[in-house]
């Protein structure tokens, strides 16, 4: 998937409006973690804290690129044991393995902390769709980047502005930590 965020190694201008936005949601994140009372004996001041280091990750991650850097480092590794053939298998098997990763996250998450989940869905909406759309995306990233759309005969690339699933759950995060905020204050 040509995601638009990176030319030549560098980001592009729609990749700094993705660093920006993921900075500024950490930053909103932060900012409601530490307005709520009383200070991190909360549920949502949790939720915020986690949210925070989440999204300040993923915003750097624009900047470094690790799945690029892993994917070249894969490409050698298989280039020098001579596994090049069953390049496509490979990637089918990563992403499957990606995906029932965070399934196994999520079941854990609702199993472990059912009221928790709950709580945030019900608390924090704008943030929970925010964070349902972010996983969406790279979701959809993960399954172009491991070719899965080609293998399915559908190719990401055509869809416009798909870099806009993401962008729209940042700011429904910004959103909700905002209006947490004004909760708060």
């Amino acid at each position: 998937m040509n995601s638009g965020m990176h030319s030549a190694g560098h980001l592009t201008a729609v990749g700094w409006v993705s660093l920006a936005l993921y900075l500024a949601a950490a930053c909103c994140s932060w900012r409601a973690a530490t307005a709520c009372r009383p200070p991190d004996s909360t549920a949502p001041s949790r939720i915020w804290y986690w949210l925070a280091a989440m999204l300040a990750v993923l915003g750097f991650n624009k900047i470094i690129d690790l799945q690029t850097l892993l994917m070249h480092a894969g490409h050698q590794m298989a280039q020098a044991v001579d596994l090049q053939q069953y390049r496509l298998a490979f990637h089918a098997l990563f992403f499957l393995g990606l995906m029932l990763g965070f399934a196994a996250l999520l079941a854990m998450l609702l199993l472990r902390r059912p009221v928790a989940a709950l709580t945030f869905g019900r608390r924090l909406p704008l943030a929970a769709c925010g964070c349902l759309l972010i996983f969406a995306y790279s979701a959809l990233r993960a399954a172009s980047i491991d070719h899965i759309d080609q293998m399915l005969r559908f190719n990401l690339d055509r869809i416009p502005f798909l870099w806009l699933v993401e962008a729209g759950g940042l700011v429904l995060i910004m959103a909700d930590a905002l209006r947490s905020l004004r909760r708060t204050a």
